[in-house]
């Protein structure tokens, strides 16, 4: 009787546990990114085993560069929606479709300015303009980037991130399905740019005309720009634009410097240590942008779904770091011994960044549910500069091992006072 007492207990608290909206988020979010990360473990894992390292290390950086323009592209409309979707009513479909249009124009043009430029932003890169099959291939995938960012924040805006978990079952099957295909096609690896392409535009083609009507009645997509809604949301907007540039910047710049410097090979090793970086990651960034959809939609207990955010984060995270710690050599393992012996400890040092790295996301969520976008903008600032600069200096002297040196440190400069002010509770009072 007693154990069945306890059952009972136990099944209770976690029924109200998942209840509380901000936990159930998160959780979907994390399931999402977490099942994306092992699936693109195994896309990884694959690639390195059928091409070389200067290989893999060319066309990761290509599709980090992808990556890089999607963020400028989508000119900070997706947090936007994030913050006045929810009250929007029944202009909210007309919101997104704004937001969708402007993002991809935007995402052409600057698509076409980096790739007419290449040679004198990265002439590393210049093999994607060879090949009309290339130049086309990277454009798409760069707009299909773009807007998949902008429906990811449609469905954190309605609370909906289900939603996310199934664009990434369908997304990332296609990704590595689509690899061993083309592979019989292209000797080269551009199948890997081609796969990621193809499997992005799949899951955010379902998620505009199936996912998105479920959640907003009566939506349709049709380019539309309407002036009323970008003047409700522009300020709000563009600042959090700038901020969230500097905010991702490093680390879509990062790949695209040591392809640069040290070669495409040392790249493979950078990037592959990285993409075993991001499973980390995909936790303070779930509770993040959950604590920001919350505070959106309900600011009154923003306090409070911060306490929840910070505990949520430890947790998870503690013990998956001293994992990482542990075993970091052996994990890489799978991928080849070289990439064991290279990117092991560079691996193990970025690993720990994700405490400080964690406490700074946190805090730009609560900035952004209070429009404090000052503050914002000079945080992320402050990150970009440091972290990326750092990680380039130390670069330098200890090649991959001291990025993660440079990243560890920038991240941990801005944390250490931002975490003085949560304790101090100075954190609440800032307007």
């Amino acid at each position: 009787m007693k154990n069945s007492y306890n059952l009972t207990r136990l099944k209770e608290a976690l029924f109200n546990h998942i209840s509380i909206s901000l936990y159930k988020n998160a959780y979907y979010y994390i399931a999402g990114s977490s099942l994306t990360s092992i699936l693109n473990f195994v896309f990884w894992t694959s690639a390195t085993k059928f091409y070389e390292p200067s290989e893999v290390g060319l066309w990761s950086a290509a599709f980090s560069a992808a990556i890089f323009l999607s963020n400028f592209s989508n000119l900070g409309l997706g947090l936007g929606l994030i913050r006045f979707l929810p009250n929007s009513g029944e202009n909210g479909n007309n919101m997104i479709n704004t937001c969708f249009t402007l993002s991809g124009l935007a995402s052409f043009v600057i698509a076409i300015i980096f790739l007419i430029g290449t040679g004198f932003w990265s002439p590393a890169l210049l093999v994607v303009c060879q090949k009309p099959l290339y130049f086309i291939t990277f454009l798409i995938i760069s707009l299909a980037l773009t807007l998949n960012q902008v429906v990811q924040c449609v469905f954190m805006a309605e609370r909906a991130n289900k939603f996310l978990f199934f664009m990434n079952v369908i997304d990332k099957p296609i990704c590595i399905l689509s690899l061993f295909i083309f592979l019989l096609t292209f000797k080269s690896g551009f199948s890997i740019l081609l796969s990621k392409c193809l499997g992005t535009f799949v899951s955010i083609s379902v998620a505009i005309f199936a996912f998105i009507p479920i959640i907003r009645q009566k939506y349709h997509l049709f380019p539309t720009i309407k002036v009323d809604i970008l003047t409700k949301i522009g300020s709000y907007t563009v600042g959090n634009y700038v901020s969230r540039i500097f905010l991702l910047m490093p680390s879509s710049l990062l790949p695209i410097m040591v392809v640069n410097t040290l070669g495409s090979e040392m790249n493979a090793y950078f990037y592959i240590s990285w993409s075993l970086f991001t499973i980390l990651t995909t936790v303070p960034i779930s509770i993040s942008n959950s604590l920001f959809a919350e505070g959106s939609n309900q600011e009154t207990f923003l306090k409070a779904n911060l306490i929840r955010s910070l505990k949520l984060f430890f947790i998870l995270l503690l013990p998956t770091i001293l994992v990482f710690l542990l075993i970091a050599d052996k994990i890489l393992l799978l991928f080849g011994h070289s990439y064991s012996n290279q990117g092991a400890g560079l691996l193990r040092i970025i690993s720990v960044s994700i405490i400080p790295l964690g406490i700074n996301y946190i805090y730009m969520a609560i900035v952004r549910v209070k429009k404090n976008i000052s503050n914002a903008i000079k945080v992320s600032i402050v990150i970009a500069f440091l972290s990326f600069g750092l990680s380039y200096f130390f670069m330098l002297k200890f090649e991959l091992i001291g990025i993660g040196i440079g990243w560890t440190l920038g991240q941990s400069i801005v944390a250490i006072p931002i975490a003085r002010k949560i304790w101090h509770n100075d954190f609440y009072q800032e307007h």
